[in-house]
């Protein structure tokens, strides 16, 4: 991962909007696990949602 330039940003939010719907609240770019990701804060209907985007296998998860 080239830490000067990771995924972009509206790449990572149209993979996480395929994995949760609703407003979005936040989101940050930060590394877990050896790993870079976005992480991205949804409310839907008063039910809060975060959604990973890890930016090396470009790959959305909903986190419980």
């Amino acid at each position: 991962v080239d830490l000067k330039d990771p995924m972009a940003f509206d790449e990572a939010l149209k993979l996480a909007q395929e994995k949760a719907s609703g407003r979005l609240d936040g989101w940050k770019l930060d590394s877990d696990d050896d790993r870079i990701e976005y992480q991205f804060d949804f409310d839907d209907d008063d039910e809060e949602i975060e959604v990973s985007v890890d930016v090396e296998s470009k790959k959305g998860s909903v986190d419980d």
